[in-house]
């Protein structure tokens, strides 16, 4: 730019242009923060279900634990009481229930088990939950225990005279006679009487020795 008298002139760069304002219409924010609540309710929700499903898992798993033992506990019991009732109908060999003592509470029927164990077909028809020998009822509280026993086989012992027609050989014990062996199958449904149905069921082995 060329002033007067010659001389040039430079711009001012302060010259500041003349800037128009202009307003941007604000859109409607209502109900913003009532959504952010409602999401973070749905959120607590959520995981408080959660919670409450891992309560109701957690007490069901120790419900069943519960009764798992008991359970296991009567069939285990059931088999403990059928070792001293089989060496006592075997020996004293009672003739009625009175004759069988102390046992005649659990023992359904001492002649017919004091005969089935001594004398009975190996492995007959009754079973733990039909003509059982041995009942429990109500042990623990809320269970019925039942027992089966039978006879599996009989058979001299290794070692006594009559096994080796010698006396007093090997681990025959009075072995002038000899000695047998029987083995019986035992059988023991533990059951609960309540609404759950729920059973245990234990099997073993008992050998039984007479000299």
């Amino acid at each position: 730019m060329v002033a007067a008298g010659g001389r040039c002139k430079e711009p001012d760069m302060m010259t500041k242009s003349p800037i128009t304002a202009y307003r941007l219409p604000v859109k409607n924010e209502e109900g913003f923060v009532l959504v952010v609540a409602l999401l973070a309710l749905l959120i607590v929700t959520v995981i408080g279900v959660i919670s409450l499903s891992t309560s109701t898992t957690e007490v069901m798993i120790a419900g069943n634990a519960r009764l798992y033992e008991i359970n296991f506990s009567g069939a285990e019991s059931g088999l403990e009481l059928s070792d001293p009732a089989i060496r006592f109908i075997v020996y004293n060999q009672p003739a009625n229930q009175t004759e069988c003592t102390n046992y005649s509470a659990i023992v359904n029927s001492c002649s017919n088990l004091g005969t089935e164990l001594r004398t009975g077909p190996a492995f007959n028809s009754d079973s733990c939950r039909t003509n059982t020998n041995l009942q429990l009822t109500n042990f623990g509280g809320s269970m019925d225990v039942t027992v089966d026993i039978d006879r599996m086989s009989a058979s001299h012992l290794a070692g006594s005279s009559i096994e080796f027609a010698s006396g007093y050989e090997g681990i025959g014990m009075g072995a002038g006679g000899g000695g047998t062996q029987v083995y019986y199958r035992v059988n023991s449904v533990s059951r609960d009487t309540s609404n759950l149905g729920s059973e245990s069921i234990l099997g073993g082995i008992y050998r039984y020795v007479a000299y």
